[in-house]
């Protein structure tokens, strides 16, 4: 058999609990609760006003106490990530900005490198030289690359909604 919803509203009353209040045994709770058993006229009184004031619920006014410690927990959780974030948001910048000038100076050093070699006339020594730097500069493209250059924007997009949504959250 089913147990009977006896609160509208959850409550986090043991049996045990409830059983007290109404001067009832424990298992003479479970029973009524299971449908098995009716409990006491007194009892039944109780269990009435415990009725009524369930019904009450929720409050109009969370004035409570306990409310308000926990919305300032809450809040000043929101403001610890949202200081987090902000901090995250501005490594990332800086990193991509690095990312990109690094990427944009190897691409300067390929093209000069080629400008340079297509006007011939080089020594051994020089197209020896001019080789290392292109080795360095094509190192410094895959290092610096496009693709994940991406990865960080995408990062700071992602970074920065969170952050927005944080802000709101927190007013």
């Amino acid at each position: 058999m089913k147990d009977r919803k006896i609160f509208e509203t959850p409550l986090l009353f043991s049996q045990e609990e409830m059983a007290l209040l109404l001067g009832i045994t424990r298992s003479s709770w479970s029973m009524y609760v299971s449908g098995l058993r009716s409990i006491p006229a007194d009892a039944t009184l109780k269990l009435a006003k415990l009725l009524q004031s369930a019904a009450q619920l929720p409050l109009a006014t969370p004035e409570l106490s306990h409310r308000t410690v926990q919305e300032g927990k809450k809040k000043e959780m929101l403001q610890q990530e949202l200081a987090k974030n902000k901090w995250e948001t501005e490594v990332v910048e800086r990193k991509l900005a690095k990312m990109q000038k690094q990427f944009q100076e190897a691409e300067n050093t390929l093209q000069f490198v080629s400008v340079h070699e297509s006007l011939g006339d080089l020594n051994e020594q020089e197209v020896c030289i001019l080789q290392n730097v292109k080795n360095r500069a094509l190192t410094q493209v895959e290092k610096n690359g496009l693709h994940l250059q991406a990865q960080y924007q995408r990062q700071l997009l992602a970074l920065k909604s969170y952050q927005k949504q944080l802000e709101k959250e927190i007013k």
